[in-house]
């Protein structure tokens, strides 16, 4: 095993990232944690790491959901698993259980543009509205330096839709945003020319879980993810992170798997009925 954990220097060399991370009302928090430290020990072990490289979870929440400010606050706690925080390093919680990596819980928002395609804002607690044209939205995430992807959606890179964003590829210099696979995209199913177009244009892919609001799914949260190799100092492990991030120049190694077509087609009937 690969040690990429300084002890001593409170900085790691590399960590397992799920990009795409929901906590919905519906979801056992506990639960979520456990499933994605699995996640994450099984990442470690096929990269042959050991359990002190840590597991990152990048919120990405709507508008309607708070629950990072909600655990950063002590609103509530969760069984089996101590917090701890750093006024120095405000975008990240850090959670322990009984056993295994350490896991940060990173801030992040999910925006919702006027043409109905999400961005996903990553590392910062600022809010953002909904229902702005997707170029103004980009605008001032780029001036922020927020790290920022588009990430693929059912139904959503089609169309105008579809042509916008190929647009963006095509004419906005990277990097201004990267682009995002899902763990909801069917095995199997086409990767799209947009995907495939990012990455020959030198634009990160980066997968995230994106679990659906739906009961029980919240044991796919660490399921889908990349590994980063770089140094992350503890003490500011969300300004190194958002460095890295804002700053990829390639493809990074994934982990995990996304889901069956059968298990895609289930998770969307139960969507639209539970809608």
């Amino acid at each position: 095993m690969r040690d990429l954990f300084d002890e001593k220097q409170g900085v790691a060399e590399a960590a397992l990232i799920d990009a795409h991370v929901h906590i919905y009302p519906c979801f056992d928090p506990a639960r979520l944690f456990a499933a994605a430290q699995g996640h994450f020990d099984r990442a470690a072990e096929g990269f042959g790491l050991d359990k002190t490289v840590p597991g990152v979870l990048l919120l990405t929440e709507t508008a309607k959901d708070d629950v990072f400010s909600r655990l950063a606050e002590g609103d509530f706690t969760i069984p089996g698993w101590h917090m701890s925080r750093s006024e120095a390093d405000p975008p990240v919680l850090w959670l322990r259980g009984g056993a295994g990596r350490d896991l940060a819980l990173v801030a992040g928002r999910q925006i919702i543009t006027a043409e109905r395609l999400e961005v996903l804002a990553l590392v910062t607690r600022r809010r953002f509205a909904d229902g702005r044209p997707l170029t103004e939205v980009l605008d001032e995430l780029h001036a922020a330096d927020i790290p920022t992807i588009l990430p693929w959606a059912l139904g959503k890179w089609t169309g105008g839709r579809g042509a916008l964003v190929q647009s963006l590829l095509r004419e906005t210099p990277y990097p201004a945003f990267s682009l995002g696979d899902n763990g909801g995209r069917p095995r199997g199913w086409p990767s799209g020319r947009l995907l495939g177009r990012a990455r020959q244009l030198g634009i990160p892919v980066l997968p995230g879980s994106d679990p659906l609001p739906l009961r029980g799914a919240e044991i796919q949260a660490g399921g889908y993810g990349f590994l980063l190799e770089a140094r992350l100092d503890h003490a500011r492990f969300g300004e190194a992170l958002r460095q890295q991030l804002r700053h990829l120049r390639q493809q990074l190694a994934v982990f995990g798997h996304r889901v069956s077509p059968l298990v895609a087609l289930k998770d969307q009937v139960r969507l639209r009925i539970a809608r």
